[in-house]
């Protein structure tokens, strides 16, 4: 049946596959110099779905089984993606200014990678936090 594990799961995939398409697109913008290197909704869609699925997930399971599943090792996961997330994020701002400022990156280019590669950092942290957790 359904449990706690069956919740963290499904957390620890939908996050991977939400950040690896948002890395994905932050690369191929960089790589291919185009703002949108493929379909532009496909990471914010897979956002938008991994919630769906969270949702449906934590309605399956029950209230009690995702409380056990944001327990203090979630948190602690949680809080260093967290942590690094947000300093990784202020880190882009002066690298993609130098990066315009020698002409290797345009701006729209440089509004989309920032944009997904901020999501990306703390999804797939919190992944790779959980994963050696699990270990």
């Amino acid at each position: 049946m359904f449990s706690a594990e069956t919740f963290s799961n499904t957390r620890l995939v939908m996050f991977g596959l939400t950040g690896l398409a948002c890395l994905t697109y932050a690369i191929s913008a960089m790589i291919l110099s185009d703002p949108r290197p493929f379909a532009w909704w496909i990471p914010g869609g897979l956002g938008v779905m991994s919630g769906v699925v969270l949702w449906i997930t934590g309605t399956l399971v029950g209230d009690e089984n995702c409380d056990r599943a944001m327990d203090e090792g979630y948190d602690a996961d949680s809080g260093r993606a967290q942590q690094i997330a947000f300093w990784v994020a202020i880190a882009l701002y002066p690298l993609f200014s130098v990066l315009m400022i020698v002409d290797l990156v345009t701006l729209p280019v440089a509004f989309a990678a920032m944009g997904t590669l901020t999501g990306a950092t703390f999804l797939l942290l919190f992944v790779w936090f959980d994963l050696r957790g699990r270990v």
